[in-house]
């Protein structure tokens, strides 16, 4: 498959001026008609000037010019003079661009030639510069990259002294396909990357044709990983930036990649849509020889080798016609293949032959890589070691730019996650700080409780114990039941105080202590009433602690439970499974007692009790669950999903 980068792409449109256009729109005026404006002295210089550029712009024929100036010298008219000069550096460069619009480069190279040099004559650099690329890129189309460089090397000089980088960038992308051309794909990429410097920011038409130009050559290169990241700066620069893919440069690359992945009629439909939309916009011919040559290529890929050969020979009919050997080459090489795969080997074999002879004839034109070597002479290797140094310069400054950009976001970062760092360890300092304000408040509030309300209500206890025994021996009964109560009520009110003061301990927030104190309430609780209690927990409790209104309300869920059992059932026997594991905590108490009235609201919504336990459960977020157990009595089950 012939590389993509050998696909010509045109650097500018050729452009004719609106006097040029309206001479076409009529009659080609005679010479010898004007014969009365050039010979007439009361006419300015200026106004014969714009009757001879008028009759040379209608007729670009050499007697035409010829007949003109002898004219010219008819009148009088000093040929030094500058209009007369100027005149005669436009006609040249007109007669350069229609020849060159009639795909005679040949013709074209040369009059860009004379053009430079009259302009330069005058001291019009800008237009001498311009001459100086357009005979350059003419040359290029020739393959006579030996006579082109130094063209090309004194536009770009003429351009920087005119500070146009726009300019400056097309000579570079002209190396560049110079060098393609020659597959010296390295320096081609390094002509593509300096273009890519000087168009960055300026143009971005430009900076986006760099960029699909070294994702070409690095195709044509076979660095293909490379060549796709190009392809993907490039759409996506032209996706976010008002530019247009004039030559379709970026569907050609995907449909290159398609052709070498195999993919060959995706590849062969592309192809031929921009072989369709070239002809429509009446590209150049050497454009679209070159496209139907890919067309040939993904054809051949496709097993397709008569339309192949047709295709490739109509290629070959227009670069003959053109003078372009390279494509005449390709075509022959590929029409060859076609005959070999059809089963024609002498006429495969002719073929080959017919390009071996026009590769000879291809032999005298050096390379570019030879160019920038004493062939060229020293003063285009200088020019390529500074234009070298300059894109390498340009290149390190645009990445020491970048470098510092990412220093300084990475700086950026590193700050902003510090502070966030600090921030959190500010927040759980202070978190930290209140846990433990609110732990030592527990401890004095425990203490407190303990110490004072706990000794006043044992003292209370004791005291009316005293005074009961008293009475029932002075034979005051009602006296002594009266002190029999506050005996019981303040030692109800004592063992709550207790449950307050474990609630409240930080020291008893774990779960063996809320299993441990279940245990001894249980006991406390039925044994004295002669209700057999019996008690499951794993041996090794999970050394976990628990918030502190986890912790209360799961206890006093299983103590309300354990109470209904002991004064409602009317129960033989208590059963109190508890489980655990990293994630939850499971208590069930059940009795084998009467069980629940048919009346009895199960889902707990109607006694105060279970409602009770049901809100407290809801307000932990554990699941709560009533029922008949499997001994006929009352089921309570409580489950706690632990973060």
């Amino acid at each position: 498959m012939a590389g993509a980068g050998k696909r010509k792409r045109s650097l500018c449109v050729l452009v004719l001026v609106g006097v040029t256009i309206r001479a076409i729109a009529q009659a080609p005026p005679d010479i010898d008609s004007c014969k009365a404006v050039w010979t007439n002295t009361t006419f300015s210089l200026d106004e014969r000037a714009k009757a001879l550029s008028y009759v040379l712009y209608a007729d670009t024929s050499s007697d035409a010019l010829e007949k003109a100036w002898l004219l010219l010298g008819k009148g009088k008219a000093d040929p030094d003079d500058p209009v007369w000069k100027r005149a005669y550096a436009a006609d040249a460069m007109v007669r350069a661009r229609r020849t060159g619009q009639h795909d005679d480069h040949e013709g074209a190279a040369k009059w860009f030639a004379i053009a430079a040099e009259r302009y330069k004559a005058i001291g019009n650099k800008r237009f001498e510069t311009e001459a100086q690329r357009w005979c350059g890129y003419a040359l290029n189309n020739l393959g006579r990259f030996r006579e082109a460089a130094p063209r090309l090397m004194a536009a770009e000089r003429g351009y920087k002294e005119l500070k146009d980088s726009t300019g400056i960038t097309d000579v570079c992308c002209s190396l560049g396909y110079a060098f393609i051309t020659q597959g010296s794909y390295d320096l081609a990429k390094a002509q593509f990357l300096r273009g890519l410097s000087y168009s960055h920011g300026r143009d971005d038409q430009w900076e986006f044709t760099m960029l699909y130009k070294i994702a070409e050559c690095e195709f044509d290169g076979g660095r293909y990983d490379s060549a796709r990241v190009y392809l993907d700066r490039a759409r996506y620069f032209m996706q976010h930036h008002e530019v247009e893919d004039y030559d379709n440069t970026v569907m050609s690359l995907e449909a290159d990649f398609a052709l070498r992945e195999k993919r060959c009629d995706e590849a062969l439909t592309v192809y031929r849509t921009i072989l369709d939309t070239m002809r429509k916009k009446d590209f150049m011919a050497d454009r679209i020889a070159s496209e139907m040559l890919f067309v040939a290529d993904a054809q051949a890929c496709a097993r397709q080798y008569e339309q192949t050969y047709r295709t490739a020979h109509d290629a070959l009919l227009i670069a003959q016609r053109i003078g372009m050997l390279e494509l005449q080459e390709r075509a022959l090489r590929i029409m060859a293949n076609a005959k070999e795969a059809l089963g024609e080997p002498e006429e495969a074999l002719r073929l080959q032959k017919r390009m071996v002879a026009v590769r000879d004839s291809l032999a005298h034109n050096e390379s570019l890589s030879v160019l920038s070597s004493s062939l060229l002479g020293m003063e285009v290797e200088q020019q390529l070691r500074a234009d070298s140094l300059s894109a390498a310069l340009a290149i390190s400054e645009a990445r020491a730019t970048a470098d510092r950009s990412r220093a300084q976001r990475i700086i950026l970062i590193s700050l902003t996650a510090l502070i966030l760092v600090i921030a959190a360890l500010l927040v759980n300092r202070y978190r930290l700080k209140r846990r433990l304000q609110l732990e030592q408040l527990r401890t004095r509030l425990a203490r407190d409780l303990h110490d004072d309300i706990g000794g006043t209500l044992s003292s209370i206890s004791i005291l009316s114990n005293v005074v009961k025994k008293r009475a029932e021996a002075s034979g005051d009964t009602d006296g002594a039941a009266s002190l029999e109560k506050i005996s019981e009520r303040s030692q109800r009110l004592m063992r709550d105080m207790s449950d307050i003061v474990w609630s409240v301990d930080p020291g008893r927030d774990s779960m063996a202590d809320l299993v441990g104190r279940m245990r001894e309430f249980g006991a406390a609780v039925l044994e004295p009433k002669g209700i057999a209690f019996h008690f499951n927990a794993p041996e090794n409790v999970l050394a976990r602690e628990l918030p502190v209104e986890v912790k209360k309300n799961l206890y006093l869920i299983f103590k309300e439970a354990v109470n209904n059992a002991a004064k409602h059932a009317g129960a033989r026997s208590v059963f109190v499974d508890v489980s655990m594991n990293a994630r939850s905590f499971h208590v069930q108490v059940e009795d084998d007692g009467a069980g629940m009235r048919a009346d009895a609201p199960v889902t707990g919504h109607g006694g105060n009790g279970l409602r009770n336990m049901r809100a407290r459960a809801q307000e932990i977020g554990a699941l709560f669950s009533t029922g008949t157990s499997e001994r006929g009595g009352v089921r309570v089950a409580v489950e706690l999903v632990m973060s």
